[in-house]
C-alpha cells in the first residue's frame, strides 16, 4: 500500500501486515518474516464396496470323482464422487474426479475410476492351490479434463447469478482431436497398459457472457 505523508506511513508500520514483514531500519531490506500456513484443503469422496464369494468340491462320480475344489471370488468398488477444494476462495472451485486419472495433487494417489473389479478363479487342493486374478478398469479422461469440467460448472453457475468468480482456462481441444482424451487401462493378471479411444473433438470457444461449441466426429 502506497502511503503520501507521515501519519499514513506511522499506521502502516504498526499493521500485522508490516510487522510480519520487518524491515532493516537503516537499509529497508527484509529482515526475518513470519510465515503461518493453515491447511484450508477439503477432500470428500462417497462409494460402495462389495464382494462375492462362491466355493464347491470339484466333484464328480465314482471313479471320475476329482480331489479338491474351485473357488470364485468377486470384489469390487463403485464410485458416487470424489471432490477436492484446496481453499475457501472463489477462484479455486470443486474439482469432481469421477470418471478421470485425477486427482493429479500431492498427497492423493491418482486414478479415480468410475469403478473396479476384481475376479478371482482359483483350484485348491489340500496341499496346494492355484489361482489367476483378472483387475478391469473402465476407461477414464485424462485429469486436465475434471479439471476443466469444474471451471466450466463454476463459470455457468457465477453467470447464472450465482456468487463466485468467472475464471478462464484454455479447452484442452488438442489432446481430444488426437484421441488423447479418454484412455481405457487393459487388464489381466494386474497388466495395466492403456489404450487410447478416439472421441468426438470438442472446442469451446467464449463468447461475452455465453459460449459456442463446435463438435466435429472423429472416425473410431
Amino acid at each position: 500500500m502506497q502511503v503520501t505523508n507521515a501519519t499514513d506511513a506511522a499506521a502502516q508500520a504498526g499493521s500485522t501486515a508490516c510487522k510480519n514483514l520487518p524491515r532493516n531500519p537503516n537499509s529497508g531490506g527484509a529482515l526475518t518474516t513470519q510465515v503461518s500456513y493453515d491447511n484450508q484443503a477439503v477432500v470428500s469422496t462417497s462409494g460402495v464396496d462389495f464382494t462375492r464369494e462362491l466355493a464347491r468340491a470339484a466333484g464328480g462320480h465314482g471313479p471320475a470323482q476329482h480331489p479338491g475344489g474351485i473357488g470364485v471370488s468377486l470384489q469390487g468398488t463403485w464410485l458416487d464422487y470424489y471432490k477436492t477444494k484446496q481453499s475457501p476462495a472463489s477462484y479455486d472451485p470443486e474439482v469432481n474426479w469421477k470418471g478421470s486419472l485425477g486427482p493429479n495433487l500431492q498427497g492423493f494417489n491418482a486414478g479415480a475410476y468410475s469403478y473396479r473389479l476384481f475376479t478371482s478363479i482359483s483350484y485348491n487342493l489340500p496341499d496346494v492351490s492355484v489361482s489367476l486374478r483378472w483387475r478391469h478398469l473402465p476407461s477414464v479422461d485424462v485429469a486436465a479434463q475434471a479439471q476443466q469440467d469444474a471451471i466450466v460448472a463454476n463459470n455457468k453457475a457465477v453467470t447464472n447469478g450465482a456468487p463466485g468468480t468467472l475464471l478462464s482456462y484454455t479447452p484442452i481441444s488438442a489432446e481430444a482431436a488426437h484421441g488423447l482424451r479418454r484412455v481405457r487401462p487393459v487388464g489381466l493378471l494386474d497388466d495395466q497398459r492403456e489404450a487410447v479411444v478416439p472421441l468426438r473433438h470438442r472446442q469451446r470457444v467464449q463468447r461475452g457472457s455465453g459460449d459456442h461449441r463446435q463438435e466435429q466426429g472423429l472416425p473410431v
